[in-house]
């Protein structure tokens, strides 16, 4: 009653001189005077106010304009952007603080297209890559997926003429790729990062006599990586002539399956001429790997190429139906009993069968 005048001055007296006291409520608090709250309203908050003037200073100079976004990590700063534009429509701003404002072309209507905002935030993420790389073909590899994701959108929006040319004109200042299939053949922006892997290509040829880098290269996986990239490229028409022919000259290996088989062959063609024949054990000593490739082809087969390929060695693909196992499988045991052993007249049916059992 006393706050809200209803009590009479005769009565207020009254209850002042028993010491009542209006300041505080029944727990004993002090009670804010409803004028005091208004009063502390109207004083100005200049250092708040100021603090956060110098902040959209700073973001001015790194931006170019006022427009805080709201995703913008200083979050703080974008609701006092939204302050300043709702005060200055119901004339809470002074005229110094609209002077000010106005000093930095703060926009007191904005009218922007949606996304514009978050346009210009990937736009300066991508100028700060191109700052520091030099060229702005950023890549999912290059950690940023959103930004990547925002590079390809770029060239479908342009491809579909979505882009307006102000937009495109920025772009073109960060030497923006518009159709990333040509870097293939133009070489750029990765000149240098090629040239690089290049060398250190031919160092490990120097050092291995072979260019076969591991795609999982323990000691640099992204070398092993940009190897295999080099296979990728060729097979997808994206390899430019002038680098495949400098692979070429490192007797590259484009097709590594193919390459691995060949050797195999090459090293079956060796045992045969030093053992005379083509059963390999496990065992055998310098032609590792080469008893497991010999067991794949007789149990899965091959193509007829590479069948050629093994006949033309001498090799002999032996094959059984399985009506005649039987049939071989007495043979062998009638020669056992009567041998006693598995010695068999050289190049006999019965060896050749035994010896196919053994795979």
């Amino acid at each position: 009653m006393y706050f809200c005048h209803v009590l009479s001055e005769n009565r207020i007296e009254k209850l002042k001189t028993i010491g009542f006291p209006f300041e505080s409520d029944f727990r004993g608090k002090k009670i804010i005077n409803e004028d005091e709250v208004i009063e502390k309203s109207k004083k100005p908050q200049r250092n708040t106010w100021e603090q956060n003037y110098l902040r959209l200073l700073d973001y001015k100079i790194k931006y170019g304009n006022c427009n805080v976004p709201k995703t913008f990590e200083e979050k703080s700063l974008s609701y006092f952007v939204t302050r300043q534009r709702h005060n200055f429509k119901t004339q809470n701003l002074t005229e110094e603080q609209i002077k000010k404002l106005e000093l930095l072309g703060f926009e007191w209507e904005v009218t922007r297209q949606p996304n514009t905002i978050s346009w210009e935030l990937r736009f300066n993420s991508l100028n700060d890559f191109f700052k520091k790389h030099g060229h702005s073909h950023y890549k999912k590899t290059d950690g940023d997926e959103t930004l990547y994701h925002w590079v390809l959108l770029q060239r479908m929006d342009f491809k579909k003429g979505k882009l307006n040319e102000e937009k495109i004109t920025r772009l073109n200042t960060l030497k923006f790729i518009w159709d990333a299939k040509s870097l293939a053949f133009s070489g750029r922006p990765d000149e240098e990062r090629w040239s690089l892997m290049y060398e250190k290509l031919k160092q490990f040829k120097s050092e291995n006599g072979h260019c076969l880098v591991p795609q999982l290269y323990s000691e640099d996986k992204s070398f092993g990586r940009w190897v295999n990239d080099q296979r990728n490229n060729k097979k997808k028409g994206r390899l430019s002539e002038e680098r495949e022919k400098l692979l070429q000259e490192l007797d590259f290996i484009w097709d590594t399956k193919k390459y691995e088989w060949n050797q195999k062959l090459k090293l079956l063609s060796e045992f045969h001429n030093e053992f005379g024949h083509f059963e390999v054990k496990q065992s055998d000593k310098g032609f590792g790997g080469l008893y497991y490739w010999l067991f794949k082809i007789r149990k899965e087969g091959t193509t007829p190429e590479r069948r050629k390929k093994l006949e033309d060695i001498g090799y002999e693909f032996i094959e059984y139906k399985p009506e005649n196992w039987f049939e071989m499988f007495s043979k062998f045991a009638k020669h056992k009993e009567t041998t006693g052993g598995f010695e068999f007249e050289e190049e006999s049916e019965i060896k050749k069968w035994y010896q196919h059992q053994r795979f």
